[in-house]
């Protein structure tokens, strides 16, 4: 090979890594959409200001972790979940169950589309920051306004919904270990299937205190007690 083939190769090089610092900046703040990367990709704590790429609107929900907010993506408008965990109100700990939430939030979300999707995460100012899919409401507060319960039709149809995420969680050893109303998303479905007995779809949420049972078996007695997995309950 002469000097000439050499310089050629070593600009085609050059050439291709400013190509790939290119995209890895554009394709921030569009959520992510790539199956096939890594799972330890998306656990990775990306420390910049999650403000230059989302705007925070008006709160939805508090939780024991942490606040959730509407929240809008300044590239492609679409409207997302934002939830934000103050560092310095948790114990060291938190690390570990945060690390935990994407893990399996990405795994269960991007198998099947009965699960949240997690889009990416920020580590800046003291605060962890999760950015998700944006559902319409929860499972308990749609109970709640219409004042009545489900069919029997309506109640297979959302225990279907669901069975798709429980499937992925068994599959990949995940107990999600605080299944109950409040962590059972709905978003609203406007073009809705004629064999359908319900208007929206059923999404799995918070999987905050989850946990990944690989060559070992649960020993932690943590969630709700009345709504506690069978699994954790066996030990």
């Amino acid at each position: 090979m002469n000097r000439q083939n050499i310089r050629k190769d070593r600009s085609k090089t050059a050439n291709r890594s400013k190509k790939k610092i290119r995209s890895k900046s554009t394709n921030r703040g569009k959520g992510i959409n790539k199956k096939n990367e890594n799972v330890k990709n998306y656990i990775k704590i990306n420390r910049d200001d999650y403000t230059k790429y989302y705007e925070v609107k008006g709160r939805i929900s508090k939780g024991r972790f942490g606040v959730v907010y509407k929240g809008i993506n300044r590239t492609s408008k679409e409207k997302i979940a934002i939830k934000i965990i103050d560092s310095e109100t948790q114990n060291f700990d938190y690390i570990k169950y945060l690390k935990n939430e994407l893990k399996n939030m990405h795994i269960c979300s991007q198998q099947n589309k009965n699960s949240v999707k997690y889009y990416e995460n920020f580590y800046y100012n003291g605060k962890f920051v999760i950015v998700m899919e944006l559902c319409d409401s929860s499972l308990k507060k749609k109970l709640d306004r219409q004042k009545k319960g489900f069919t029997c039709d309506q109640i297979y149809e959302i225990m279907s919904q669901l069975n798709n995420t429980f499937q992925i969680m068994n599959k990949n050893k995940i107990v999600h270990r605080d299944i109950k109303l409040d962590n059972i998303l709905i978003k609203n479905k406007y073009n809705k299937n004629k064999n359908s007995k319900i208007n929206f779809i059923v999404k799995l949420a918070d999987y905050g205190i989850s946990k990944q049972l690989i060559n070992t078996v649960n020993k932690t007695f943590i969630g709700s007690i009345e709504t506690m997995a069978p699994e954790v309950l066996e030990g």
